[in-house]
């Protein structure tokens, strides 16, 4: 439950680009390529939007001590 509400506050500090980027890559097993056509962005733009999002939960993460595997059951389990 904590662990919950801290991996929530982790995902709050996300663009909503990144979120939606996130959900589209990890969610829906989507390439670089499908996302960019989705968001209406360059692949190159893609990726970074996943690779910032990615960094910015670790970050957040190693601060309240929760895992990766832990984050990954999160975002199974919640649509972003």
């Amino acid at each position: 439950e904590e662990n919950s509400e801290l991996l929530k506050v982790a995902m709050s500090k996300l663009t909503v680009q990144q979120r939606e980027a996130l959900f589209l890559k990890f969610e829906q097993n989507l390439g670089y390529p499908e996302i960019a056509q989705i968001q209406n962005i360059s692949v190159e733009s893609a990726r970074t939007n996943i690779y910032r999002a990615i960094k910015t939960l670790r970050k957040s993460l190693q601060k309240g001590k929760i895992s990766l595997q832990a984050l990954i059951v999160f975002l199974r389990n919640t649509h972003i």
